[in-house]
């Protein structure tokens, strides 16, 4: 149960930190699927590092801590890619 109530938490997170590295790298702009895998490459690395380093403060680093942003994080490339078709 804990690990679906940090996913639900993951969307936001990953929702917000794909659309600054969406508007960052301009892949709106570009229009290339190329972009936005780095654009949610980008923003999976930081959530990553974010996440590394919160729970290494609190506890013996985990690398799996940054599990629950994997499926929200490919969730919302879907729908960028999905839009970008149009």
């Amino acid at each position: 149960m804990e690990f679906a109530i940090r996913m639900l938490g993951a969307l936001v997170v990953t929702y917000v930190l794909s659309r600054a590295a969406i508007k960052l790298l301009g892949a709106t702009e570009r229009r290339s699927a190329v972009y936005l895998v780095g654009a949610h490459a980008l923003s999976f690395a930081v959530a990553a590092l974010i996440v590394g380093f919160l729970r290494a403060y609190w506890s013996p680093f985990e690398p799996a801590a940054a599990l629950p942003y994997v499926l929200p994080q490919i969730l919302w490339f879907a729908l960028d890619l999905a839009r970008n078709k149009r």
